[in-house]
């Protein structure tokens, strides 16, 4: 399991426990950590408070509550051990998930943003004025339909678009940062509105890339943000220059390269680690329809207590139901590690002499332990699966078969 800042149940700590940009990137690290048992809960706890600032209490709760809403996701250990711990701080798990679940109603996401715009002006105006730090960190498809409503409206209304887009930005409240700034001499909230108005103060809209870099090292605003924000504010910028020049910026860019919300400068990454989240469901959903389909847990209970030898002779007896062959080969993955016992199979040597599909080319030049799945008749990509489970137990099975990020399917190399 990976977490990321960006996912709903982070979203809903960030909003019942009033979390910066810079606290909820470290929270989500160190709950990932914690949940991959990497942390106990004391370490986690005192991660926290040292690179959050939070007290012992919002820390503590903070990590039951991440507990709460990954639970589904954990391994049992991890869920004994949350359930442990919120009996010993008195915490009613029945009270505490129907909080939480009371907050999620409360959170929107991308997705809902989104899906609410379609060609409607005004809730994309919506967003610009009350959900634009959101979008600011977009991509992907959700950055492309915000792309595309806007450059669609522009088109069709010009000026009198642009100008409702910008009221709207000056208008959105959203802050970055928890510090004051100075805006023309004066305190104010680190609103989006108002770091736009300190862009203008500074001749920011129009200016050189020298004049932005001068800014961005002298401005007393910009110096005192976290990096996170300082990444967040100089991405609003530039989306900010787009908007009030876009007749130049369209003009003067290939169609392809339309974006008032440009990609983020780490996008490959983010997609990436999206398929492979993508792929780990997959996989997790693949293998529970693998074991139900032949029985493997029922099957592995029933052949635990034999020897290698009493394996081997199940393994002769019945190579071609699937029902045996799986947990028999996940039984002796165990008790096996350098799976030698499985060439002395009699097996072998019936393979060996043509008697499993001999008119097939190519089927002896395969793994040995690719052939016994083929004789048991699995199709490639649940072999292959397969073997990627076992190899999780044995590490001389690893390398055997691959995950297809670009097809999100499982392959024999």
């Amino acid at each position: 399991m990976i977490i990321t800042a960006s996912d709903n149940e982070i979203q809903i700590l960030v909003k019942k426990y009033n979390l910066s940009n810079e606290q909820v990137g470290f929270v989500a690290l160190v709950l990932d950590t914690y949940f991959s048992n990497a942390y106990d809960f004391e370490t986690t706890q005192e991660r926290i408070m040292e690179n959050s600032g939070l007290d012992e209490k919002t820390a503590e709760k903070i990590i039951l509550s991440g507990g709460v809403l990954y639970f589904n996701r954990l391994d049992v250990i991890k869920q004994n051990e949350i359930l442990d711990l919120l009996v010993q701080k008195e915490i009613d798990l029945v009270d505490f998930r129907a909080e939480l679940l009371e907050m999620e109603a409360t959170v929107i996401t991308q997705e809902e943003l989104l899906t609410e715009t379609g060609d409607d002006r005004n809730d994309l105006l919506n967003i610009f004025r009350d959900h634009f730090k959101e979008i600011i960190v977009s991509y992907g498809e959700s950055r492309e339909m915000i792309n595309e409503s806007v450059i669609e409206n522009l088109f069709m209304e010009g000026a009198s678009f642009q100008e409702e887009v910008v009221k709207a930005l000056q208008a959105n409240q959203q802050l970055v940062s928890t510090q004051p700034i100075m805006v023309n001499g004066q305190e104010v909230q680190p609103t989006i509105g108002n770091w736009l108005a300190d862009f203008k103060a500074n001749n920011l809209i129009d200016a050189s890339n020298a004049v932005k870099i001068q800014y961005f090292n002298n401005s007393k605003n910009f110096r005192s943000l976290s990096e996170s924000d300082k990444n967040l504010i100089t991405r609003l910028l530039e989306i900010y220059r787009r908007i009030e020049n876009y007749q130049q910026f369209l003009a003067k860019i290939d169609t392809e390269n339309w974006h008032i919300i440009p990609p983020l400068p780490n996008e490959d990454e983010l997609r990436k680690k999206e398929k492979i989240d993508d792929l780990k469901d997959h996989y997790a959903e693949d293998l529970k329809w693998l074991k139900e389909k032949y029985n493997l847990t029922a099957g592995e209970t029933k052949y635990q207590s034999l020897t290698v030898q009493e394996l081997l002779a199940v393994l002769d007896k019945e190579p071609q139901n699937p029902e045996v062959v799986l947990p028999v080969l996940q039984v002796l993955n165990e008790k096996d590690a350098t799976l030698q016992s499985l060439n002395n199979l009699n097996l072998v040597s019936r393979i060996k002499n043509g008697e499993f599909y001999p008119g097939l080319k190519g089927f002896q030049d395969k793994p040995l332990f690719r052939q016994i799945l083929d004789i048991a008749e699995l199709a490639a990509d649940e072999s292959a699966l397969f073997v990627m489970h076992l190899a999780g137990i044995n590490k001389n099975l690893m390398g055997l078969a691959y995950a297809d990020l670009k097809e999100n399917s499982f392959k024999w190399r």
